[in-house]
């Protein structure tokens, strides 16, 4: 009762949202400066892409939509699209077609990067609509080469389902099936017409649903058999009440990550019965989308183009509202493609809303999906130094970022983390305890121009020293005593000539080093032995 009279007291602040069921949830409005995310927005509208943006987009389609990038796709399955080989070779195949091009040459690792986001978009379409269709031999070529695309890059699910329609290539359940989950009325009542007798019992059944049929499949044929009230009493009885139809279609739709059913069953809702749904529905799909992968497989991108949709729609308060209780989820709708160049304006507008543990999972979404992410780096660094943050960051968390882009040898960005460090001085201290992983990994890849950057960039304390030190001269077959090492650690310009081989110290517990290190080095040791010029430098670098 008290929250009620607050609420009328302070009506910007409150906000009584109907669950359903007869729940009613009062929430406090977050008061936050305005910005373009809390004054009402469309992620599509935060950045305008210029002729040549849109020209090297193009590009990247007709590139990727070439017989020999279409012809890969027909060999794999739902299954082999989540190898990593699967990955390698579709960007081989993207590089071989690089070399021909009529471009400027430091124009094409940018149309490269582009690419790979645009291939992954057929991967992606096809993974969607075999799991929805199912069987359907749908990534033969025929069916590929009718693939639609926007100005953006990304395809055209609706009107590729009109295409592969017209088409007649799939069956014509297959098609019904494809026309009811894009909400193609003209092309749902003829296919309707045309299956038949035998096929329409798979979808309709006079004493039940069949649920055995996809849900919007099931919604749509019952709207043709002008059965929706007994549909509707039949969940009743199984205790789910819905107003309409149309309520119940655009929650399916939206929390299944079907954005077109979703805009199309929320604009047949009366204006005034939107609200409810809206926040119900928007925050069922955040949730949806609250699990962090890092694999664009995984990642459900899906549901990031149904919540942008939400969010686009919202009233500024309902926007605040969602963006409080799910701010990470938000920003992960803009590092879908194609909305990437969007993150920015999007964050600046939510970093009021971000809390330690928010912000270190949006840090990692960029770090370790860098790798496939359209442009992650460049908007890491961006993000990182938005403002200056008054977040104090674990130093593991550094320790994983710094591990994320040696891993994906991304040279820049390392560049970028170890001038960020420096600039706050806590470089020692990270790279200090990253320093036995850069002997190994970095060696047994054979990754040397990222060991000669850490050589060149690291200043590591004494202590970081020593232990480096140990690592090093046990991961080169040397053996030193306590004494030695100190004395390593003290004197500059030592070089491996200098050292000898002596007798370890066995009680040597202050530096001492996990087993699973020790077994190391063997599988090393001949890759970095005849690479004496490299040898050399990490000896010096270690014991100065």
């Amino acid at each position: 009762m008290e929250d009620r009279k607050n609420l009328e007291t302070n009506p910007n602040k409150l906000k009584i949202i109907d669950m359903g069921n007869n729940c009613h949830v009062i929430i406090q409005i977050p008061d936050q400066p305005d910005s373009a995310l809390t004054m009402g927005f469309d992620i599509s509208s935060l950045h305008f892409m210029s002729l040549q943006e849109l020209a090297m987009r193009r590009l990247a389609v007709q590139l990727c939509s070439h017989r020999k990038m279409l012809a890969y796709a027909v060999q794999t399955n739902s299954a082999s699209r989540r190898q990593k080989e699967h990955e390698t070779t579709m960007y081989d195949l993207l590089k071989d077609l690089l070399p021909e091009l009529p471009l400027a040459q430091k124009m094409k690792p940018e149309l490269f990067s582009l690419m790979k986001s645009v291939s992954r978009e057929i991967i992606k379409w096809l993974d969607l609509h075999e799991n929805y269709l199912g069987p359907c031999n749908l990534n033969e070529m025929e069916n590929l080469k009718h693939l639609c695309w926007t100005s953006l890059g990304s395809v055209d699910y609706r009107e590729t389902a009109a295409a592969l329609i017209r088409h007649e290539k799939l069956g014509v359940a297959q098609r019904y099936k494809l026309a009811c989950l894009y909400c193609l009325e003209e092309d749902i009542k003829e296919l309707w017409r045309k299956m038949p007798e035998k096929s329409k019992k798979s979808f309709y059944d006079a004493k039940s649903a069949n649920l055995e049929q996809p849900d919007l499949v099931i919604i749509w044929t019952f709207i043709l058999k002008d059965k929706v009230k007994k549909f509707l009493r039949y969940l009743e009885e199984k205790g789910k009440f819905y107003p309409s139809i149309n309520h119940l279609a655009f929650e399916c739709a939206a929390t299944h990550g079907y954005k077109t059913a979703a805009q199309y069953f929320y604009e047949k809702l009366k204006f005034e019965d939107r609200e409810e749904p809206l926040m119900n529905t928007a925050m069922a799909v955040a949730d949806e989308r609250s699990t962090d992968f890092y694999s664009y497989m995984e990642e459900r991108q899906e549901f990031g183009d149904v919540l942008s949709y939400l969010l686009s729609v919202m009233q500024p308060y309902e926007q605040k509202i969602l963006l409080w209780y799910h701010p990470c989820e938000i920003l992960k709708c803009a590092l879908d493609w194609p909305r990437q160049d969007a993150f920015i304006e999007l964050a600046k507008s939510a970093y009021p809303f971000l809390s330690l543990h928010t912000y270190i999972r949006v840090l990692f979404n960029l770090s370790r999906n860098s790798s496939w992410g359209y442009n992650h780096s460049k908007l890491f660094q961006e993000f990182l130094l938005l403002e200056p943050v008054d977040f104090s960051l674990a130093l593991i968390v550094y320790n994983d970022i710094l591990r994320d882009f040696i891993r994906s040898d991304d040279i820049e960005t390392v560049k970028f983390l170890f001038r960020h460090l420096e600039a706050q001085g806590k470089d020692d201290p990270i790279l200090g305890s990253t320093g036995s992983f850069i002997n190994y990994e970095l060696i047994k890849e054979g990754k040397w121009d990222l060991m000669n950057l850490f050589i060149e960039e690291a200043h590591l304390s004494k202590g970081s020293r020593r232990r480096n030190v140990k690592f090093f001269s046990e991961s080169s077959g040397l053996h030193l005593d306590k004494e030695e090492i100190q004395g390593l650690i003290d004197l500059k310009n030592y070089t491996v000539e200098d050292i000898g081989t002596l007798e370890d110290v066995k009680n040597n517990t202050d530096l001492e080093i996990q087993e699973e290190e020790r077994e190391r080095p063997k599988a090393v040791k001949k890759l970095l032995i005849p690479l004496k010029t490299v040898y050399d430098k990490c000896v010096n670098f270690l014991f100065q």
